[in-house]
């Protein structure tokens, strides 16, 4: 079990980092971001689609595909099937609206044995082996909320929402922080950022968040928490939220109100933070730099 304790979170502070610089631009819908060899940044773009066959998309528009998703210098060799890990293992079975599940989300590669991933879907961590095992290092809990009035459902009723795990990265002494990017209805204020040592149940390192979709560790403890919205998916669309949270549980907001629809994060060796803006964006988007802060 993890020994440390739930930190308390005060109250976010003005910004007083500078504000972010553009590094580039015109990208198609960008997802995570990492750093490589030699200090280069590479990014993830989900693409724009094209001319291929359409289906109706999840809000009613029309959405066709095109071989229009990129990435550099990534070695396309399968490590582990975890779409098949899930089908044969379903570590969350047994939570409430459980079911086989797989959206593999973030991943950290940064050890020599073993590559750290998320499954959103299946509401998880996972070790994978290079040799390609895999295991399950630790299942997210479900929790409950109020059902939202457009469900009609008596007043006060409580539904269970999934964790749905996100960004990961590695912490101190062999650990891990998860950040949460909490299922339908998606409640505001719920998401946390989790601590999870091998062989422990996940402890809560950090509360108060809403739609976490990626976490970055600084120096002297510092973890970076990325927020997609402020208000919640099932909201009206507001800026995302990027917080630095100290080690004593400080959390300070940074770059208020300049990020929208941000959808990855990446903390260089300098302590400068770049992060995928206008993440839903197929030909708007850019990734920015903001300066670290000590």
């Amino acid at each position: 079990m993890a020994l440390g304790t739930i930190l308390a979170c005060a109250s976010a502070a003005p910004a007083t980092a500078q504000e972010p610089e553009k590094v580039a631009d015109g990208l198609s819908n960008p997802r995570g971001l990492a750093f490589g060899p030699g200090g280069k940044l590479y990014a993830a773009e989900a693409g724009r689609g094209g001319s291929g066959a359409c289906i109706e998309g999840p809000e009613g528009d029309t959405s066709c595909y095109g071989a229009t998703g990129a990435i550099t210098r990534v070695n396309v060799r399968r490590v582990a099937d975890l779409g098949a890990y899930e089908q044969a293992s379903n570590p969350d079975d047994g939570q409430p609206t459980a079911e086989v599940d797989s959206n593999p989300y973030s991943v950290d590669a940064t050890g020599r044995k073993r590559i750290l991933v998320t499954d959103a879907g299946g509401n998880t961590l996972l070790c994978v082996k290079r040799s390609g095992q895999v295991r399950t290092l630790a299942v997210f809990p479900f929790e409950m909320t109020l059902a939202p009035p457009f469900l009609e459902l008596p007043e006060g009723t409580q539904i269970p929402y999934q964790p749905v795990p996100t960004g990961v990265v590695r912490a101190p002494g062999g650990a891990a922080y998860v950040g949460q990017l909490t299922g339908f209805p998606f409640p505001a204020g719920a998401a946390n950022v989790f601590h999870v040592e091998a062989g422990g149940a996940p402890t809560v390192h950090a509360s108060g968040f809403t739609n976490v979709v990626d976490v970055g560790r600084g120096r002297n403890g510092v973890v970076y928490v990325l927020q997609i919205t402020t208000t919640g998916l099932a909201g009206p669309p507001s800026p995302g939220r990027l917080v630095r949270v100290a080690a004593d549980g400080t959390q300070i907001e940074l770059a208020a109100d300049d990020l929208e629809n941000p959808t990855g994060l990446a903390v260089a060796r300098n302590g400068d933070l770049y992060v995928a803006d206008r993440g839903g964006s197929s030909d708007d988007a850019r990734i920015v730099r903001i300066a670290g802060s000590n």
